[in-house]
Order: structure tokens, then sequence, then C-alpha cells
């Protein structure tokens, strides 16, 4: 399975996005809570982790033991066959005047079903049965079962509630993934001291503009953190070593990354002793350690409340917003964040208030009156200061000095039993649509538009590839299964994603049309090098499935899409002219899309011996939606985002750069390319040259096989492998 990763295996540089489009299985939260890299899918992980625990424990009713099975008979559930009993006893009471008999009474409850109907609500019940019927029937609109007592429809309560008897689960009846993820993050009580731990030197530096904390830790335990990073700076978000004192260096994460980090989750990799998190001086940096929870706490507080956290997005305007008078007062100095927000919303925001006239916090309603005022002409550096808005909110102001914007995050609640009464009736998140050369899968994007994402057989090679995607109209809460409606272009497909081989050489047999020649075969490069002239690839395999079953030429909905292309690849110096070029090389692609994530997972056979100079596996075109800038993540030679696109730019070699995840960003867009660093020719053990690089064409690439100076060589049957994907999204 593709980014599978073993249990006793940390792996913290995991990149791979967490799937949020659903609810996720407890082992995958588990696995997600360990490795992944990022704190965007880790707090994912963390919120759906109350979800699925809630699920389980719902789902594990009426099946205890071999006594209440027994008690049960033919019916789902002892509860079910108690009502029916009840209805039974009741009708008979009522009707038989005390001449019902014993032979009367079996009968009559032989005839009650054990498998209720079900309707839209009560008044459907009434409708179709005015007078009544045995047995059960169950409203859609409030999950409760009613039944036919006292010739009335009587309500019994919730359906299938009854199972699970408070306080008879102990925690050894649960599995190893639940055990471990009942869990809190508790504040450890550090005290700062004024400096910075970099990763040039790998070591602690004095400097009054940093804080830094340090922490003892052992391997797979879990932590967060929250600290600011600034730009043009070589501090990780957290640094790693292998002794409780911070000396020995190990490794980092998000190295001189520019931002601010709420709560940023992350697990220890095995051979680690302590960690540091440094901050600048105007934003306390925090550790917090993940810990036990007691499962009666946990069950409590997911029963009241479950909620989630996301970045509060707005428009950042220039000026402030002052205690004296009720207009966006404009200037370069400062910087506003205005965003809509709701009655009971709760935000957590970071501001600098520089002036005792500046109003930091301000909530509105919809005339632009002033609601209420939080540190208004209170001058210092508020960090995460918590907020709610008052009734009649339509909107909140953050402002700060410009070389500090505002930022803030929103907490928004969610009721864990509405919740549960909702998953059931969660629409299919995607469409898959099956044609002969043409493969198109729909998807909800943003609150205004679906997703369509397309592979079909293009370029001069005629082989299935990645083609292109565009943007379709929906203002709906789920996707729109009408394929054919009007499109807006997200990215026109005109170049490979999945890379070509670069000097792809039998060792024996050199019979093609230009031996000597150093060109790249496969993907959109014909026989000429460019995407022109015969082909020097094509495609022996094409299957699809959606949700594990193969499809044909059909539309269905589900939640996960794997296409597999399996193609066969000549090389430069076996083509020919005429097409009729000697294939030297296997390549196996899957593609595994969940909504606007593309997983990719490469897989080469040798179909002889042959020698290759490079390899980039993963590309991607900045097309107009994706224009603005880009960012290579952990090179020490590249630490800010670049939006000079007119010059060819390298980065550094695996001595100075861990990139395997770069992003490009437009206007309101963005997409994020990854490779995994610890699967295959991702390890690079084949690349001692630049690790990623970018074109003055707009087009940026990562570098698997990159030698730089001999070839690498394959024996025949030799296979290799690489994986890791795109994430599209909206800004």
């Amino acid at each position: 399975m593709v980014y599978e990763i073993k249990r006793d295996t940390v792996d913290y540089r995991d990149p791979t996005p967490f799937d949020n489009t659903k609810l996720n299985s407890l082992s995958d939260i588990s696995k997600a809570l360990r490795h992944k890299t990022y704190g965007e899918d880790t707090r994912e992980a963390i919120a759906q982790q109350g979800e699925a625990l809630a699920k389980l424990m719902q789902e594990m009713g009426g099946n205890q033991s071999a006594e209440v099975a027994s008690a049960r008979g033919n019916f789902e559930l002892l509860g079910i066959r108690e009502d029916a009993q009840d209805n039974a006893i009741v009708k008979a009471q009522s009707t038989a005047n005390g001449k019902f008999d014993t032979s009367q009474a079996e009968s009559y409850l032989r005839s009650i079903t054990a498998l209720p109907e079900t309707f839209a609500n009560l008044d459907e019940i009434k409708n179709k049965y005015p007078s009544g019927k045995n047995g059960l029937m169950v409203a859609a609109d409030n999950g409760h079962k009613y039944i036919w007592a006292n010739n009335v429809w009587t309500d019994a309560g919730v359906y299938q509630s009854v199972g699970i008897a408070d306080g008879s689960i102990s925690p050894a009846k649960f599995d190893d993934s639940i055990k471990q993820n009942l869990f809190k993050y508790d504040t450890l009580p550090l005290i700062p001291k004024l400096g910075f731990y970099s990763t040039f030197n790998n070591t602690f530096n004095d400097s009054d503009e940093y804080l830094s904390l340090t922490s003892a830790c052992k391997p797979g335990e879990l932590f967060s953190c929250s600290t600011k990073i600034k730009e043009d700076t070589m501090v990780a978000v957290v640094m790693f070593f292998k002794d409780e004192s911070c000396t020995q260096y190990h490794s980092h994460l998000l190295g001189g990354v520019a931002g601010v980090y709420n709560d940023y989750a992350f697990s220890i990799p095995e051979g680690v002793m302590g960690f540091a998190v440094s901050s600048t001086v105007d934003y306390s940096p925090v550790i917090k350690k993940c810990n036990t929870v007691a499962i009666k706490d946990f069950m409590q507080k997911t029963e009241n409340q479950l909620s989630y956290t996301s970045p509060l997005d707005g428009e950042f305007l220039n000026g402030f917003y002052s205690t004296i008078n009720d207009i966006l007062n404009e200037t370069t100095e400062y910087k506003s964040l205005k965003a809509h927000v709701s009655a009971g919303d709760k935000i957590v925001f970071n501001a600098v208030c520089s002036t005792n006239t500046l109003a930091t916090c301000v909530f509105w309603n919809n005339a632009g009156n002033k609601l209420l005022t939080i540190k208004g002409g209170e001058i210092g550096k508020w960090a995460n200061v918590e907020a709610v808005a008052p009734p009649n909110t339509s909107f909140v102001t953050i402002t700060s000095t410009a070389q500090n914007p505002p930022s803030a995050i929103i907490q928004q609640p969610i009721n864990g039993a509405a919740l549960m009464h909702t998953v059931g009736n969660i629409k299919p998140l995607m469409f898959t649509r099956k044609l002969d050369d043409r493969l198109e899968i729909l998807s909800k994007y943003d609150t205004t538009k679906d997703l369509k994402l397309t592979f079909g057989r293009i370029s001069t090679n005629n082989t299935w590839q990645f083609s292109g995607a565009w943007l379709l109209n929906n203002t709906g809460k789920s996707v729109n299964s009408d394929f054919d409606r009007a499109t807006e272009d997200y990215i026109n497909a005109v170049t490979d994603y999945v890379s070509p081989i670069y000097n792809l050489r039998a060792i024996n047999n050199i019979n093609g049309d230009q031996p000597d020649s150093k060109h790249y075969t496969g993907g959109w490069h014909g026989y000429d090098n460019a995407n022109s002239g015969t082909a020097t690839a094509r495609t022996i395999s094409c299957k699809v499935f959606v949700d594990g079953f193969e499809l044909g030429n059909e539309i269905v909905n589900g939640y996960e899409t794997k296409l597999i292309v399996t193609n066969l690849v000549q090389g430069t110096n076996t083509k020919k002219v005429d097409g009729s070029g000697r294939e030297i090389l296997q390549e196996k692609i899957t593609y595994t899309i969940v909504c606007g994530n593309i997983n990719v997972e490469a897989e080469y056979t040798a179909l002889e011996d042959l020698t290759i100079s490079g390899y980039s596996f993963l590309q991607f075109q900045m097309v107009y939606r994706f224009h603005s800038k880009f960012i290579a993540y952990d090179d020490d030679d590249h630490r800010k985002w670049i939006d000079n696109l007119s010059s060819d730019i390298y980065g550094g070699d695996k001595t100075i750069s861990s990139t395997n995840c770069m992003q490009f960003t437009g206007e309101s867009d963005k997409c994020t390319m990854f490779y995994d660093p610890n699967f295959g020719l991702g390890k690079m053990q084949y690349n001692n040259s630049y690790r990623w690089c970018y074109r003055n064409y707009e087009k940026g690439y990562f570098n698997l096989i990159n030698p730089s100076d001999s070839p690498i060589t394959f024996r025949s049957g030799d296979v290799f492998a690489c994986r890791g994907g795109y994430k599209f999204e909206t800004l």
C-alpha cells in the first residue's frame, strides 16, 4: 500500500497529506500522529480521534456476550426484542378484553418483524399507517424508533441506542490503537533562555532577538510547540539532539521556514534524547507534551463537545482601526486583518499594539458599529490571545504593525451527538467517469467550486498521463455529479508531471537511429526529444479502481480512485525514426486520487542491462493559477519564497539541503509537490548533485537520479521505485 508505515517505525518526515475528506480509522489516525511532518496534518488527525472513538463506541453496541446473544433471539438488538414484546402485550391487553389466549399471543409475537421500516419523519409514519402496524418504525430526521401502543404512535427512544451499558467496558477491552490515542497536551513548565539554535552550526547561539526552550524526551513521544520564525534566519521550528543537554545534533524540522506556528505537533524520532524550540523574543515559545487521558475524562469531553481549529481567513488591509473612530485609517505602517465571524466563534490572535489609541481586536456588527474591543490601546506584543465573538457579530478586525502582521486561528465547535447522527448520511466525496481514452474525477474544491481532475492518452507518445484540471461552479455543500458543466482552466497540462527518463541507454545491442544521442524518452518526449516525432513509449495496460472495485466505462461514486498504468519505454540509443525502437524499461505508475490529492508511486523494471543519467520523478509547471511564487523547504541556500521566475535556480546538494517538498502559489490557489525521502529513490542514493531545481521556463523539478559523473547502471530484472504526490487546494 502506498505510504504505509509500520507501527513500530518512527518516521517524523512523512510529508504526505493526511486525508481530511473522510473519517479515518483509528489505526490511520495513530500513524498520522506519529509520522506526519506538517502541523496541519497532525492537527486534523487529533481532531478526528474523538470522532473515530465516538463512532466506534456507537458501533460496538449489541453484541457483548453469548448470554445477550441468546436473549436477542432473531432480533438485531435485545432492546428491539423488548420493544416488540412490550408492543405485543399492550396490543393484546387493549384488544382481547381478557380473552386473548396463549396460542393467539404466540402467533401475534411471531408476526412482529425485527427489521424496522424507515421514514423521513413521524408524519410519514402516521400517513402510511394511520391505524397502526406491528413492528418498529424509524424516523430519519431524529433517529428515533416508534411503536404502535394504546392506539397512537409512541416514541421509544433512539434506534439502536441499547448496547454497551455504562461502565461495562474497561480499557483492557480496547485495541492498542485506541489505548495509544487517548491523550491531551499539557504545557511544560520550562524557563526560556536568550538565544537560538541554528541549523547553520547545529548548536546554541547567544542572541537578544530569540528565546529558546529545551526538553528531554524519548523516541516515539508526542509533543507540540508554538513558535515564531522570522525570514532570513537559520532557525528551525524544532531541532532534535542525541543527548538531553541538546549538544549533539541529530536533525531538524522546517529549517528557516518563516511563520507563526501554533501547536505544531511532532513525534520524537529514534536516537533522540532532547530537542529545542526557538522563537523570536516577541513571541514566547511554548512546548506541550502529549499525556494519557483517563477514558472517563475523554468520553465526557467527547460527549460535551468536539472542536477543530483552522487559520482565520480574510483580507489584509493597509491601515489601522482606532479606539477613537470607526473607520480604517489608511497607512502602510500598519496591517489589519478583516474576516467574517459569527456570534460565539472563538478566535486566538497574535498582534503588536504600538500606540494607546490602537484598537488591536474589534468585533463589529453588520452596520459597521463596534461591539467589543480587545486590547484597545494596550501597548505590547500580544500572543495567543483568546476572544469570543459577542451577539450580532458580523466581522472582526485585528490590527498590528506592518513589521509584525496580525494572524489568527478560529476554533469551531462541533456537537458530538449531531455529528454522529449525520455520519451515515454524508454524500459521496467524489464521482468518477471512465471512458475509453479518458478518466475524470469530480470532487469538492471550495465553497463555490468543484474540481475536475483528468487523466488520458496524451502527448506524441499517446500514453496515459495526468492531462489537466478544471474548476466548475457549485455553491452546494457536496460535489455535483454533472461532468459536463461549464469549466474554467485550473491546469492545462502541456508537459510531463511524472518525468521522462534522461539518457536511458542500452548497454548491449545498440541499434537505434541516434546511437550517440543523450535525449529524454517516455513521458511527453518523442523521437525528436520533444513532443514531436514518433513515439518512444507506449501504454500496455490501464486499470481504474474506485474503493477497490475495478471500473469499466461508467460513472460511479466513491471515496478513492486509483489509476494503474503500465508503459514500455525505448532507450535513447535504441529508438528509431519509424517508431519501431526497442523497449528496454518497464514503467508502472499508480495514481491514487482523493479529492485534490494525487499520490503517485512509480516502479521501474529493467528489461535488459541499461544505464540512466537522470530522473526527476515529479515536476510542476507554474501555470497562471500558480504563477506568483514558490519555495523549496529545508534548503539552507534558499530559505525564502522565490518570486523572480526569470532565472534558473539550482538547489543545494544533500549536504546542505533536505528538500523533499516544494510549494507553488498564485493569487488564490496553491500546489504542494513532495516525495517520500524514506522510500526507494527518495533516499537519494543515486544523487550526488542538486536535489531540486527551477528552470526559467517556469517549471520546478525534483532530481532523484542525478549523478555528477557516470550514469547509474541497472541490470536486467532490477527494480527501482519512488513515491510522492501533489496536493491542490485553495489559499
